[in-house]
């Protein structure tokens, strides 16, 4: 089983994790106003918003669509969702969603499921 999924990308940490049914995709940074505990996971964030300071983005792209395929084919769910609030990307991860084998995607909304056929 696996639920979670570091990516590095051009020096930048990023993660995949699987919540109950839902993948999760977010950065992780550093907290630098010195107001959390040197160290300690306290300076750590999860950033799950789009920053738009990514570089190499389509190579980002794949390396968090192998990152969420390790995850469905680990768990073998029967239904997974994720959510994508931006149109651009939302057109990329249609594409995505609708080659992962052995199940069906369908796009309502900011949501898309992943249904086991």
């Amino acid at each position: 089983m696996v639920q979670e999924v570091a990516v590095n990308h051009d020096g930048m940490q990023y993660g995949v994790e699987l919540y109950g049914n839902e993948i999760v995709f977010y950065r992780v940074e550093k907290d630098e106003s010195g107001f959390a505990s040197g160290g300690t996971d306290d300076d750590i964030i999860y950033n799950y918003s789009i920053t738009g300071d990514v570089t190499r983005s389509v190579a980002l792209y794949r390396k968090i669509a192998m990152a969420v395929q390790t995850i469905i084919y680990s768990e073998g769910l029967h239904y997974y969702t994720f959510n994508v609030d931006d149109e651009k990307r939302a057109a990329i991860y249609e594409r995505f969603a609708e080659k992962v084998g052995g199940y069906r995607a369908v796009h309502t909304g900011d949501y898309f499921y992943l249904y086991k056929q």
